[in-house]
């Protein structure tokens, strides 16, 4: 399995995450697809999928044995997804490793009830990219495309010091719904610079989500 640390303008690493620094690459990747353009991509995993916008808007699906995740100072990974969508792919030249400016991925399924596993899968999260435990984050009801009930915690986390193009601020969207096996959980993670995804295809990717 191929693990790739994520440079986000705030926080991951593609394969190997560095603390609190994963690396959100994209193009112009936040505005919303148009009418002309193709349609959205389907990422599909293990207990579920999702869709994110095109190759043409910035986001490449990586293969399922690929790993983007935020790693201790040790460099043990402390939160992940495999097969991820990652937004502008290598958008920061000068970064040693690879960046990016956002990605989102599955995780799960994990037992528990919806409310149990999305807030603890939000601390998770918050505490990787911060560098340390944060409780800041909303959490409310939201209701999927396929008419599923889910339930979504968004943050604004300041990301932990890492190397160039790192952003001063991150937005982590978790939306959980049950599935069959557990509770799923979409993760999306991207920085707030100028480039970065906007919350309108943040909130459709979102809501794309279902089970398997």
């Amino acid at each position: 399995m191929h693990r790739f640390a994520t440079l986000l303008g705030v926080v991951a690493t593609l394969v190997t995450l560095a603390c609190g620094g994963a690396v959100l690459a994209g193009a112009d990747s936040g505005r919303a697809p148009s009418a002309a353009e193709p349609p959205w991509q389907v990422v599909v995993g293990p207990a579920g999928s999702f869709e994110v916008p095109p190759e043409s808007a910035g986001w490449t699906v990586r293969e399922p044995d690929q790993v983007v995740y935020y790693a201790d100072r040790h460099g043990d990974p402390m939160v992940g997804v495999a097969g991820p969508a990652v937004l502008d792919d290598g958008y920061c030249a000068q970064a040693s490793g690879a960046s990016n400016r956002g990605f989102a991925g599955l995780t799960g399924p994990h037992p528990g009830t919806l409310r149990q596993v999305n807030l603890r899968e939000a601390r998770r999260w918050r505490t990787s990219v911060a560098g340390h435990p944060t409780t800041d984050g909303r959490t409310t009801r939201l209701v999927l495309l396929d008419g599923s009930a889910g339930l979504r915690t968004s943050a604004l986390v300041r990301p932990a010091p890492g190397g160039p193009c790192q952003p001063e601020r991150v937005a982590l969207d978790l939306v959980s719904v049950a599935g069959h096996a557990g509770v799923v959980t979409l993760v999306v993670v991207r920085d707030l610079g100028p480039e970065a995804a906007t919350t309108s295809v943040v909130d459709r990717i979102l809501r794309s989500l279902e089970t398997r």
